[in-house]
């Protein structure tokens, strides 16, 4: 293999240290790549999203229900065409164009299947918990909850790099313009809380990729919804801590300043918003957002601690997990986890508030993949 250096220079413009170097030959062995030999191209399959099924902790069973617009829906469908179980938890997935990466967190690896035929073509392992992925150009980053670092691999090569350290664990990450957003916080278990939006930058030159820590910025603690609108602003929901007093907040950074432009600090552990929903390019509207069993748009305005918010429909879903917007017919999509145990539900509602559909979920239905 013709040698490769991958050299991860960490710089924090908010901590007095000097930038980390780790060079690796692209020979590391923690990540292990096994290759379906079995693959074939073809027999396509019928979906327009995927709903990831976490499953129960320990249980196994996580599992991908199939959506189509036309109403046909399919249980199972990882298991009937690869002819075995994902494992657990089902965490989150990731979409190229040719292929998705299903994130299985306590199972420690990523499944990555054809996007088209949704068949096994390698698994990948060797993570101590993965979270969340995100890829610039042929570079794959997984965060984790229990290792301080983000895993880095090359999808083409199956070839992994030196990881980059971090503060405390990572969570969701994004690839907007060709930089690098990932949320960081405190230690699990940890006494002293603390939450970062951090800023990498890759750049390349020849055999040489080098990413940099750029940017530290402190949001508050307990980041807990976390999405990019269509103006790629980077949404926060952070659900504070009742011990401390520290209340709910919902925080507004932008990419393009690479600030935190707007606050909004709630007085009551009860009553505020509890999950975002990004607007897929909607002009009008920043993001959508569940509280109690209500349905609102949230659209900027000239306050700099406050938003126009507008209720859209009241919904019927039991335990309101997971809330996606289908920008091909308008409509949302609400993953209902009823009580955690049992097959979740997937109810279908147009914008202004009527019931289209309702059909059933593997256990706990958490996150969506369209294709």
């Amino acid at each position: 293999m013709k040698r490769i250096r991958y050299i991860f220079l960490v710089f924090s413009l908010l901590i007095n240290c000097k930038p980390a170097e780790v060079i690796s030959d692209c020979e590391n062995t923690n990540l292990r790549f096994l290759v379906n030999e079995n693959y074939l191209e073809g027999d396509n399959y019928d979906y327009d999203a995927l709903i990831l099924n976490e499953g129960g902790y320990t249980y196994g069973n996580a599992s991908i229900s199939a959506w189509n617009i036309n109403g046909v829906h399919d249980q199972n469908v990882f298991k009937a065409i690869n002819n075995y179980d994902i494992g657990d938890i089902l965490q989150s997935g990731y979409k190229t164009e040719s292929e998705i990466y299903l994130i299985v967190n306590n199972s420690q690896k990523i499944e990555v299947l054809d996007i088209n035929n949704l068949k096994r073509k390698r698994t990948i392992t060797g993570f101590t918990s993965p979270r969340y992925m995100t890829t610039i150009n042929n570079i794959a980053l997984v965060t984790d909850l229990y290792a301080n670092k983000i895993n880095v691999f090359n999808t083409e090569t199956n070839c992994e790099y030196s990881s980059i350290e971090m503060q405390g664990w990572t969570e969701q990450i994004f690839n907007i313009n060709d930089r690098i957003y990932v949320i960081e916080r405190s230690e699990v278990g940890s006494s002293s809380k603390f939450a970062n939006i951090v800023e990498i930058e890759l750049s390349t030159n020849l055999e040489t990729v080098v990413f940099s820590i750029v940017k530290r910025t402190n949001i508050p603690i307990e980041p807990n919804s976390v999405v990019v609108d269509g103006f790629n602003n980077i949404w926060i929901l952070s659900t504070g801590n009742e011990v401390d007093n520290i209340y709910p907040s919902l925080t507004k950074f932008s990419t393009n300043t690479n600030t935190i432009e707007k606050t909004k600090n709630y007085t009551s552990f009860s009553d505020f918003p509890k999950v975002l929903c990004n607007n897929n390019n909607l002009t009008d509207v920043n993001l959508f957002y569940s509280n109690g069993q209500k349905i609102y748009s949230l659209a900027e305005n000239s306050s700099s601690s406050d938003f126009n918010t507008t209720e859209l429909f009241t919904h019927a879903a039991q335990n309101l997990y997971k809330l996606s917007y289908v920008p091909a017919n308008q409509t949302f999509l609400l993953c209902d986890a009823k009580d955690y145990i049992s097959e979740g539900a997937v109810l279908s509602y147009s914008f202004t508030g009527n019931l289209i559909e309702s059909f059933t979920a593997g256990v706990i239905p958490g996150f969506i993949v369209y294709k």
